[in-house]
């Protein structure tokens, strides 16, 4: 499969050869790259790339995310998060944070 292409595969077939989309593959890069993604799962996304729990109260949950943030700062993207959305980070530990309303 030639770079920057895509395939969908399963048990019994093999798709046709696409163009990969540049943002689903922006983590290769260190980078996470959304657009208008609800919260809870953008922070479901983020939790893949540091170790602990990553909650997210369902009052924010539906708030919507855009943005390239990179993946090797969790925790300077939750502080982002922090000051661009009516967001406040509730920390227990550094492995234990939970996003809820201000």
């Amino acid at each position: 499969m030639p770079a920057g292409s895509r395939v969908r595969f399963g048990p019994a077939s093999v798709g046709a050869l696409n163009r990969a989309d540049e943002r689903a593959a922006a983590w290769t890069d260190g980078t996470l790259v959304v657009e208008r993604m609800r919260l809870a799962d953008f922070l479901g996304e983020l939790g893949r790339y540091r170790g602990g729990v990553l909650r997210c109260d369902p009052e924010v949950g539906g708030l919507l995310v855009s943005g390239a943030f990179p993946l090797a700062d969790t925790d300077a993207v939750l502080a982002m998060l922090e000051e661009t959305l009516p967001v406040r980070l509730r920390s227990m530990s550094r492995y234990w944070v939970t996003v809820a309303a201000r």
